[in-house]
């Protein structure tokens, strides 16, 4: 199950093919109110441009305008040198993360197999 955020989000992603589908799941899950109309407006502004305006719009606004920087180390340290520190720790922490994540799905499924194991002997009895 998706939620508004995790809609919102995507639309943070650089512009692809699928990028006015995501902004029509955006809209669908946003509540009828302002902000709705307001993704509607974008939506509409971006249907009327081609991907490549798309994307060239996403690089103007993210990529070389550092106040609108999507990289919270950008933020945090601007040109400082702490900010490849940053980087180097955070890239660290996401892969911990994965393998954390990574251990629980598997974790999961095993319990799942070994829940369903008593269930399917009785079956074949």
């Amino acid at each position: 199950m998706t939620t508004l955020l995790d809609e919102l989000g995507e639309l943070l992603r650089y512009p692809s093919a699928d990028y006015l589908s995501r902004l029509d799941r955006a809209c669908a899950e946003s509540e009828p109110d302002e902000s709705r109309a307001l993704l509607e407006q974008f939506r509409a502004q971006a249907a009327a441009m081609s991907l490549e305006e798309l994307q060239e719009l996403y690089t103007r606004t993210f990529d070389l305008s550092p106040l609108c920087s999507l990289e919270a180390g950008w933020q945090l340290y601007g040109e400082d040198y702490a900010r490849g520190s940053f980087l180097v720790y955070m890239s660290i922490e996401a892969a911990r993360a994965w393998a954390r994540r990574t251990r629980r799905t598997a974790r999961s499924s095993v319990q799942s197999v070994a829940a369903a194991r008593p269930h399917a002997g009785r079956a074949s009895r």
